[in-house]
């Protein structure tokens, strides 16, 4: 009698326990697949919050503070943006800066094609600024890759840091002007909606580009050293 209830005790002991497991693991899964949605509504909202503060009335009467908010924008979301590609570390968060600063720094040629450097004149371009074409990210981004990401260690990153921060400046200036293809030309101005959806797939797109190619690189590099020894390897008798 004794054996059977230590038996019993012993069954209904790891069954608590396996319980116990399957539930911490099931809670562990909804937290990390609630913060895998809860990161792409947070940067959807970002720049939700961004716009409608730049389009405030007291904002909008005020042509410097409309710039810096909107510029600071364009920088906020792009860090935003890599944070969700590369995860919150320390060298994420250094990055995130550099992303904002090149996202931010594409403005720059608003001013240097004006040739002056008031707000008012780098506003009222006929033309828009090289730097915003959107054809400058399949032109460049393989040569960053090919000269700075496989030759430089601590830039391996930079490729993917220059996508995020170009498509995420061009997608929120094309609600208003749509994107340019140059020399084809300009899409549409996207609405709105489709705007966010961009803003929020960018991110998620450029991390499952970055991974497989991370794994497409690691592969190649494995097998470099075996067709090596294929080749340097004599075989016996020779």
């Amino acid at each position: 009698m004794v054996i059977c209830l230590t038996r019993f005790l012993q069954r209904l002991s790891a069954y608590i326990w396996r319980a116990l497991f399957s539930m911490w693991d099931a809670i562990a899964y909804c937290c990390r697949k609630t913060m895998f949605i809860f990161q792409y509504i947070f940067l959807g909202l970002l720049c939700i919050g961004i716009d409608y503060l730049v389009f405030r009335h007291f904002v909008k009467k005020n042509d410097y503070i409309r710039a810096l908010l909107d510029n600071f924008g364009h920088g906020l979301i792009a860090a935003v943006s890599w944070l969700v590609v590369s995860g919150i570390r320390r060298e994420s968060v250094i990055q995130a800066v550099c992303c904002a600063a090149m996202s931010s720094g594409l403005d720059i040629d608003h001013f240097v094609m004006a040739k002056s450097l008031k707000i008012k004149d780098a506003n009222s371009l006929h033309t828009r600024p090289p730097l915003h074409t959107t054809t400058i990210v399949p032109i460049l981004t393989p040569i960053l890759q090919v000269w700075c990401g496989q030759n430089i260690h601590c830039l391996q990153e930079l490729p993917y840091m220059f996508v995020v921060a170009v498509l995420s400046h061009h997608l929120r200036d094309a609600q208003r002007r749509g994107l340019w293809f140059w020399p084809v030309g300009s899409t549409p101005p996207l609405p709105y909606g489709i705007y966010i959806i961009c803003v929020i797939l960018l991110p998620m797109v450029v991390k499952d580009a970055r991974a497989g190619i991370k794994r497409l690189s690691s592969g190649h590099s494995e097998q470099l050293p075996a067709a090596n020894n294929g080749i340097l390897t004599a075989p016996e008798g020779v």
